[in-house]
């Protein structure tokens, strides 16, 4: 390696200039404070050479913006855009590694920027970042433009706080659920709010809800869809969003119980007359739950009129998905097995419905305790039978 010496902004640096003998001319030079350090680049330039890098001076976020567009996102749903444009915004496109071009970057300054996020922003948005990048700088590492798979060399900080509190549900409790049933009668939307409360399916799945999704017959529901009302791809304006599940385990096929078949086949005959009002026809493929003129629920507008029932029963610090963890807790109390109650949720796993429930499980420990007391309820006063245990055996040593 052949090097010079040259003075930059007053200070001495090591330099060393390859020269391009196809190109006719010199690549961008390296620089070293010490010689030890320029024969470090030197040799990171080298091993770049050998694997055919190229010396791209493309940003990382103008690089990660064309690979979100022309690979990552094709044939995702508008609302996974959406979320993938939206992290690209306010975490890529202005951080210092966005800035960095793609031929200088290294793992350690994105290892700093996930410590740096992880201190500001907490552990959730580092998990988040970090499916994106991951598989972002794989693909810069797999078509040349990088030496090494710099993402597999990435640690998502974790966070160590010793009994860190968990987030809590809050679901009615017994009384509070009669309460609300007496509440709802004559509502607009009491089918809506008994369906919720005695099947716990999501908002999104009761909004998408159509009448050939409900077997009268077999009494089941068949929840293959769910609703939301989300910016377009363009980011133009708000649309009405029907997609699938987010996972698979979503897609289930749940009993229709006997109170709530009664519900929505009277549900089904006000709502046709309803229709046919505004000069519309129910038909199988008609949605379930409906404004007066057949279109889809507004959550907000939803939320509101639930909120004026708990008020009126008393009931505080409650919302709709409240409904759905009312459900699983009675399962819970009349002692369903939890991989029955993930089943009926639509949990990809049983540890995501014991770690929801914990709170409710622990209450329930206390309950099993008790019964252990109650095996012993017909034998004699604990004394008395210790008492007459104690003559037996001596009657036996004599």
């Amino acid at each position: 390696m052949k090097y010079d010496k040259v003075t930059r902004g007053g200070k001495e640096y090591f330099r060393y200039r390859h020269w391009d003998p196809v190109l006719k001319k010199h690549d961008s030079p390296l620089y070293g404070k010490t010689l030890s350090e320029l024969k470090e680049k030197y040799e990171v330039y080298q091993a770049k050479k050998l694997g055919g890098i190229k010396e791209d001076n493309i940003i990382f976020a103008a690089f990660f913006d064309q690979w979100l567009r022309s690979v990552h996102i094709v044939g995702k749903k508008p609302k996974t855009i959406a979320r993938y444009k939206g992290i690209q915004k306010n975490y890529i496109a202005e951080s210092y590694v966005g800035k960095m071009t793609l031929s200088n970057l290294d793992s350690i300054y994105f290892q700093k920027w996930y410590n740096d996020l992880f201190e500001k922003k907490g552990e959730n948005i580092v998990k988040n970042l970090h499916k994106l990048i991951r598989p972002c700088l794989r693909y810069a590492f797999e078509t040349g433009r990088t030496l090494k798979n710099y993402g597999s060399l990435l640690n998502i900080p974790k966070s160590h706080e010793i009994g860190r509190k968990k987030k809590k549900i809050h679901p009615l409790t017994f009384d509070e659920q009669m309460k609300f049933i007496q509440a709802i009668r004559g509502n607009p939307l009491e089918a809506l709010f008994n369906v919720a409360i005695d099947t716990g399916m999501r908002q999104g799945e009761l909004f998408a809800l159509t009448w050939d999704d409900i077997d009268f017959e077999n009494k089941t529901i068949n929840i293959n869809k769910t609703y939301s009302y989300e910016k377009s791809p363009d980011g133009s304006r708000y649309i009405d969003i029907v997609t699938e599940p987010k996972t698979e385990s979503s897609t289930r096929v749940i009993p229709l119980p006997n109170r709530v078949e009664g519900i929505l086949r009277m549900h089904k005959l006000h709502q046709r007359e309803m229709l046919l009002r505004a000069g519309l026809k129910q038909e199988n493929i008609s949605l379930v739950f409906t404004t007066v003129i057949g279109t889809y629920l507004n959550s907000q507008n939803v939320l509101k009129r639930l909120k004026k029932v708990y008020a009126s029963c008393g009931i505080e610090n409650k919302n709709f998905h409240d409904l759905r963890h009312t459900y699983a807790t009675r399962l819970f109390e009349l002692g369903e097995d939890p991989k029955v109650v993930q089943k009926l949720l639509g949990h990809s796993t049983v540890f995501i419905t014991l770690e929801t429930y914990t709170h409710v499980l622990e209450s329930l420990k206390e309950k099993a305790i008790s019964k252990i007391d109650q095996l012993y309820t017909q034998l004699d006063s604990p004394s008395e039978a210790v008492g007459q245990n104690l003559d037996n055996c001596l009657k036996l040593v004599k």
